[in-house]
C-alpha cells in the first residue's frame, strides 16, 4: 500500500436490519439484503460521486441505495430477471405523468367496472 492511501476503519458496531420499504417489496426476491445495512456499508466505504459495483445485483438493493446516497452504480447479473427488477426499481417515476395516465385509464373503465357490480346485484 502506498503512503497516500488512507486506511478506512472497519464498521465496528452491530447493525440492526430494518423491514424493507415498499420500494423493495414490489417483487419477491430471495437473499435480499436489508437496505439500511447496505446503505451503511456504501456510505462508510465510498464517497459521494464514486462508483459502486454490484456484480450480482439480484433485486437491486445495492444499486438503489448507492444512487440514493449520491454514488454512481453499476449492476450486473447472469439472471436477466435480476437486472430487469433492478432497472425497474431504480427507474425514476414522473408522478405527474403517472397520475395523468391513471386518470385517463380510470375515465375509460370506471363506468364499466361499476356496472359489473350492478349486474351481479352488488351495486
Amino acid at each position: 500500500m502506498s503512503q497516500d492511501q488512507e486506511l478506512i476503519p472497519h464498521i465496528d458496531y452491530a447493525g440492526i436490519p430494518k423491514r424493507h420499504t415498499s420500494t423493495y417489496l414490489m417483487h419477491k426476491f430471495w437473499a435480499r439484503k436489508p437496505y439500511n445495512m447496505v446503505s451503511d456499508f456504501i456510505k462508510h466505504y465510498s464517497k459521494r460521486g464514486e462508483i459502486v459495483l454490484d456484480p450480482f445485483c439480484g433485486s437491486g438493493v445495492t444499486i438503489v441505495e448507492a444512487i440514493k446516497s449520491g454514488r454512481k452504480a453499476i449492476g450486473i447479473d447472469i439472471d436477466p430477471l435480476a437486472t430487469f427488477v433492478t432497472k425497474m426499481t431504480a427507474l425514476p417515476v414522473d408522478l405527474t405523468r403517472f397520475e395523468f395516465t391513471f386518470k385517463e385509464i380510470e375515465s375509460k373503465v370506471k363506468n364499466t367496472i361499476l356496472g359489473l357490480g350492478e349486474m351481479d346485484g352488488f351495486g
